[in-house]
């Protein structure tokens, strides 16, 4: 565990002295129950510490939802306070009562910073179609 965040500190801090923004990918994101608690606490801390003038974007998966997550620099979270977003990407993967899904995003390529993103999915209610008629399945908005 703190083999990983010192990795990550190195990481961030070269991008920092070299004038660079990160996006960090990972599966499972620090907010996720199955994360262990201390290792959220730490990243967080280093998010925190590196954000917004080096992390610019945030990808996480894992939960098989579209959502994101907010961080912020103080525990008072309002819109002042925020530093970083955490974009959390459906899965292309069918699980339990969810629809397949995936997101594409639209990135500024001077700062790296998502300004918009589409998530596209396909209906598993007509998924039996796909099999008997060699269909594919139907991706829209």
């Amino acid at each position: 565990m703190d083999g990983e965040i010192k990795w990550l500190v190195q990481q961030l801090q070269a991008a920092e002295d070299a004038g660079e923004r990160v996006w960090i990918i990972s599966h499972v994101g620090p907010s996720q129950t199955d994360c262990i608690q201390n290792w959220s606490a730490l990243y967080y801390q280093v998010v925190q510490r590196y954000s917004p003038h080096v992390i610019a974007e945030q990808f996480f998966g894992h939960t098989h939802y579209d959502e994101f997550a907010l961080y912020y620099n103080s525990n008072t979270k309002n819109a002042n306070n925020a530093i970083s977003t955490a974009w959390i990407g459906p899965s292309i993967t069918p699980y339990t009562d969810l629809n397949p899904g995936y997101r594409v995003y639209k990135v500024d390529t001077g700062s790296w910073n998502v300004f918009d993103s589409e998530t596209y999915v396909a209906d598993m209610s007509k998924a039996a179609t796909w099999d008997s008629t060699g269909a594919t399945p139907d991706w829209h908005l």
